[in-house]
């Protein structure tokens, strides 16, 4: 797979994030993994003046009319892809350049599915910078919502893994997987009956610790997330790991 013969279809969910999504596009251009198409479902109120000009074959941006909730954004997208492996980009995350790569090349030794079960995290409205181990049950945690933090100590943790095996915005598999069930009609916590089904069916998944800075979560204003990061880690250090985070913290709170 690191010939790069196999098509990704790159699918991205997505509703008013005009500003977000002419970043991703600079993200996916600069993957160092090039083949790729990229697939786009919107319900915004307006049609992307970017995205309905842009001259790239790659890029497939599609609107409906119809409130929809993510995890049938991401059905609806995965029914249309072309590609053999699917990766699940947010609109609003930052992907580094050899993301899909080192992605792929983790499919390449054997495995269906990719995902990270560590990852950083910025909150733009509270000016942080985090990591968050998933596998790590209990000790102290921050609780990083859109504009409160809280540390607590707990002694059990996601005692039933979904926060282990949720997180899809990290997601990389063969589209054959998506035979054995579809992501869940919600708006939050639509991936984990994805991935529930592909375990249970007995998918072979990677759970694979982010320690090259692979990915950025983005919290701010306008999204439902909320993380509990073990590490509260200071911004220029994440610059240092992450070169290309440094647009995003530029960013105002309430974008």
């Amino acid at each position: 797979m690191s010939s790069q013969t196999n098509l990704v279809s790159i699918i991205t969910p997505t509703g008013n994030r005009e500003q977000f999504l002419k970043l991703q596009y600079e993200n996916i251009l600069n993957q160092t993994y090039t083949n790729w198409e990229w697939l786009i479902l919107g319900d915004s109120v307006h049609i992307s003046p970017f995205f309905f000009s842009l001259e790239d074959s790659r890029v497939k941006y599609h609107v409906t009319d119809k409130s929809l909730a993510i995890g049938s954004k991401r059905n609806w997208l995965i029914e249309r892809a072309t590609g053999t492996i699917i990766a699940s980009f947010d609109d609003d995350d930052y992907y580094s350049p050899n993301y899909l790569e080192v992605m792929i090349n983790e499919l390449a030794q054997g495995y269906q599915f990719v995902k990270l079960t560590s990852f950083y995290i910025h909150s733009l409205s509270l000016k942080k910078s985090a990591y968050w181990d998933l596998t790590l049950k209990n000790g102290y945690f921050h609780i990083l919502d859109r504009d409160k933090e809280e540390c607590v100590k707990w002694d059990s943790f996601d005692e039933n893994n979904s926060n282990e095996y949720g997180w899809g915005f990290s997601y990389v598999y063969f589209r054959s997987v998506f035979a054995l069930g579809k992501y869940a009609d919600h708006q939050y916590v639509d991936d984990y009956p994805f991935i529930e089904a592909a375990l249970n069916a007995g998918i072979k998944v990677r759970f694979l610790q982010d320690t090259k800075g692979l990915m950025v979560h983005i919290l701010h204003s306008h999204n439902c997330s909320r993380c509990f990061p073990q590490y509260i880690i200071p911004e220029f250090m994440l610059k240092e790991k992450i070169p290309g985070i440094a647009k995003y913290l530029e960013l105002p709170a309430c974008i």
